[in-house]
């Protein structure tokens, strides 16, 4: 086993959206260095194939899942972190999701007003803008059922520029024409001199007095296993920026016994938990084409009544995913993939953390140096997962829908919206019944002012280390109730030109 010391004034640990921007801007003050347990792959990898996209580009080969197997978790696991695989969904944080974190947390570093110049100059630099194309069949028939109930909707902004619309967006883009971290950021700041270390995992944070003084790192290979002669590197810096996301982030300072007296690393993790319909029509749909999200509604995001609220999109549909999802068996699974490209799928984003009963996740020892996201369920959860079953396939069926299949593990694609009804009044609410997924992970090192109540402050600094910062997803203190590349891409822009001025 080769051992190797690496020195420069700042290490970022992860390189998705969090971690590129920061490289990208502190490349230009100083020597910086970027490691990524993921493998470094660009457009010419990109063959738009799922059997080789997840296994190569997202954590755990697409199969990450809650500590009870229950959520299936999507998160990327390469250069450009989750920005290469994204859907392009860039939103910019509801003035609402501010305001209560500003009232509750004490975050008065993200507010609408100081983040105004950096959205702005993240949706220049990455091409955020709504999708001006046609919106595919999948995306416009959702939009067709929504205008016949009078559901507000509207275009979705994207990061893209020169988009063909493919439609593979989640399997790495070939073109480049997504904005990810890996075309856009990385390039900058390896051409301002910084180094980058791919397929290396962070295994320790070393720490003397309230300092990091190295960062302890073992190569693995593309799928996340560790070498049989492994290579390890010693990262010594100034400062230490971890932007692994939600679960990698607390899981590194779990592993490093950082000083937690309030027990908060790890604590409040959100997922944005998503239900799905599944609804066949008479034509094709081929929602495997085309920009996977244009269209979205936000009609139900804030309800009166303080029950969950839940953004509604289009998803992509391909069909390993599909097929993993579908409960089917045997000949039922097979007569429903024939009919793959009839399908038209719609999810909702449930926006969970804003009620007493929805506290979020912890990330959990789960055995020897094994960690994982111990998810609750309870009533107000389920009860918001059944009304968004409901509502979805209310629009499937107005805009003109044979059959709906809302995702549950007794159900059957029904003919009638009082089938659905019927059904959803008495199903199992078991969480190995009533299947969530999610593609977004928040929280476990949560930003605030107290720091009883979170892990780092409203510098994004870790509360018991003088020159440890966090520059990722995992400092929101609650979920966002949108898509969080442009939150994550514009709030690691104000935090880094707040750590330039702080260390310049």
């Amino acid at each position: 086993m080769s051992e190797q010391v690496v020195e420069a004034d700042i290490v970022i640990i992860g390189t998705g959206a969090g971690g590129g921007e920061a490289a990208k801007l502190l490349s230009k003050h100083f020597k910086v260095v970027m490691v990524e347990e993921g493998p470094h792959r660009t457009s010419d990898d990109f063959k738009m194939k799922e059997s080789t996209a997840y296994p190569e580009l997202y954590q755990d080969s697409g199969a990450r899942l809650t500590v009870d197997g229950a959520i299936k978790i999507l998160q990327g696991k390469s250069v450009g972190g989750s920005t290469t695989v994204n859907w392009t969904s860039s939103f910019r944080t509801p003035l609402e999701t501010l305001n209560h974190w500003n009232k509750e947390y004490g975050v008065n570093s993200l507010t609408q007003e100081s983040l105004l110049p950096h959205f702005s100059r993240i949706e220049d630099e990455y091409g955020i803008a709504p999708w001006d194309g046609e919106p595919n069949l999948n995306n416009q028939l959702m939009a067709n059922g929504m205008s016949n109930l009078g559901i507000r909707h509207g275009v979705i902004p994207r990061n893209v520029k020169g988009c063909l619309n493919l439609g593979y967006c989640g399997m790495g883009c070939p073109t480049n024409a997504k904005q990810s971290t890996l075309v856009n950021a990385i390039p900058r700041a390896i051409e301002n001199g910084a180094k980058l270390f791919s397929q290396f995992r962070v295994e320790r944070l070393l720490w003397k007095m309230d300092k990091i003084v190295e960062a302890l790192a073992y190569s693995v290979t593309p799928n996340g296993r560790h070498e049989a002669n492994k290579k390890t590197l010693r990262f010594k810096a100034r400062h230490f920026l971890l932007c692994g996301g939600g679960i990698n982030t607390p899981i590194l300072l779990m592993k490093s016994d950082l000083p937690d007296p309030y027990f908060n690393i790890g604590n409040r993790t959100f997922l944005h938990p998503v239900t799905i319909s599944l609804a066949q029509f008479k034509q094709k749909v081929e929602a495997y084409q085309g920009a996977p999200q244009s269209i979205y509604s936000d009609h139900f995001l804030w309800p009166e009544d303080n029950s969950l609220g839940f953004k509604i999109e289009a998803p992509p549909i391909h069909p390993a995913l599909t097929s993993s999802l579908i409960n089917n068996h045997g000949n039922e699974a097979s007569d429903m993939m024939k009919k793959f490209a009839h399908f038209q799928g719609t999810i909702a984003l449930g926006r969970d953390g804003f009620h007493e009963q929805s506290q979020g996740g912890r990330v959990v020892m789960t055995g020897s140096e094994r960690f994982g996201l111990d998810y609750p369920w309870n009533d107000y959860l389920t009860d918001g997962y059944k009304k968004a079953l409901l509502t979805m396939a209310t629009i499937q069926f107005e805009a003109g829908a044979e059959s709906v299949y809302p995702l549950h593990r007794f159900a059957r694609p029904y003919k009638t919206l009082s089938d659905v009804k019927n059904f959803l009044a008495s199903c199992s609410v078991d969480r190995y019944d009533l299947q969530v997924v999610s593609a977004h992970v928040m929280g476990g090192a949560a930003m605030g002012s107290d720091e009883k109540k979170s892990v780092v402050d409203n510098y994004g600094r870790f509360h018991q280390m003088s020159n440890l910062f966090i520059f990722d997803g995992s400092i929101f203190p609650t979920s966002l109730g949108v898509n969080p590349t442009e939150s994550i891409l514009s709030f690691s822009s104000l935090l880094t030109h707040q750590l330039i001025e702080k260390i310049k």
